[in-house]
């Protein structure tokens, strides 16, 4: 069954790029162009809801007559130059990482037209995929104060700037200020997280929560041999939004609760084994973080902690102060 989102979207883009190829059309030419190219059968409410909104975005359309629509010559060669806010070319780039998921599919040729369609009204790849349907949870943030740092994140990453950024750290009231090449956002928890390349003497790639940017500017271009980057790999460095050294953590789920556990991935590295009591045995090589330490508590009746024994202690220590609260 095809995707309704990107039916939708599919449909908005085709139109735009007929009109913009210099024809007149009627709202019967698109439906039967849509219905014999695409298979798409849509209703003439519905297409004039997209003129509308084609309208809206590029400023206006030539109407010949009562019948057909027309670009003008001087919107065509401005090519996608459309005026999009924030939100909406944020919802743009989560949109592209979001096909991405159908490749390798039946419509695997439609994603690839309506992905090269996109990047002329969103250039760049600023979402990773992995990241927004791995890291799902509740509790979204406004980002309505963040709306000039965003923006300019949404301009940095394609254009592979090098930017200052002024940082506040969680817990902490000092802000820092350092340069670093931002490459890819994020999301996690409902938050939206900036991975950045810092280079120096503590190279590396480091995830920035979005709400705790003050400012981005961009930058002159700095003298530094940037490595590549595979956020798959880099995950497996993290848990959540921390990175560290990796170690070996050993976790024993009882066996009343394995089917929450059975056929999830909750980390890069995981390997899911039974013991002979029939509890399983998750076993990964993952940090010992703030966000590894809250996840063990968010499933304290489910999981036991065999092994690092850094792990147990820290686990025992925060439902300790948790304790102290009551």
């Amino acid at each position: 069954m095809e995707d309704p989102k990107y039916s939708q979207i599919h449909c908005a883009l085709y139109i735009y790029d007929k009109l913009r190829s210099g024809g007149e059309y009627s709202t019967v030419d698109f439906q039967d162009m849509l219905r014999n190219e695409k298979n798409l059968i849509v209703s003439d409410r519905t297409l004039r809801r997209y003129i509308n909104e084609i309208k809206l975005y590029i400023g206006s359309l030539k109407r010949i007559g009562n019948k057909y629509w027309k670009m003008e010559r001087q919107l065509r060669k401005q090519g996608a130059k459309i005026r999009l806010n924030s939100e909406q070319l944020l919802s743009f780039h989560i949109l592209k990482s979001h096909l991405r998921q159908y490749k390798n599919t039946v419509i695997e040729e439609g994603i690839i037209e309506l992905e090269k369609l996109l990047d002329r009204f969103a250039p760049g790849n600023v979402f990773e995929s992995e990241g927004i349907f791995r890291d799902k949870n509740i509790g979204q943030y406004d980002y309505t104060r963040d709306d000039i740092v965003l923006r300019r994140l949404l301009k940095f990453i394609p254009e592979k700037s090098w930017v200052l950024v002024e940082y506040k750290m969680a817990g902490r009231d000092k802000i820092s200020k350092f340069r670093c090449y931002p490459r890819m956002m994020f999301e996690f928890k409902g938050g939206v997280y900036v991975v950045v390349y810092v280079s120096g003497k503590s190279a590396g790639h480091r995830a920035l929560a979005l709400h705790n940017i003050e400012s981005v500017e961009k930058i002159e271009k700095r003298k530094a041999d940037i490595p590549d980057f595979n956020f798959g790999e880099w995950s497996k460095e993290r848990f959540g939004v921390f990175w560290g050294d990796t170690r070996k953590i050993k976790l024993l789920i009882k066996k009343k609760y394995k089917r929450y556990f059975e056929n999830r991935t909750w980390h890069a590295t995981q390997r899911l084994t039974t013991d002979a009591g029939g509890n399983m045995i998750l076993t990964m090589n993952a940090p010992v973080v703030p966000d590894l330490v809250s996840w063990i508590l968010s499933w304290h009746e489910a999981i036991t902690v065999i092994e690092p024994q850094e792990l147990k202690d820290n686990v025992i220590d925060a439902l300790k102060k948790s304790l102290e609260n009551y």
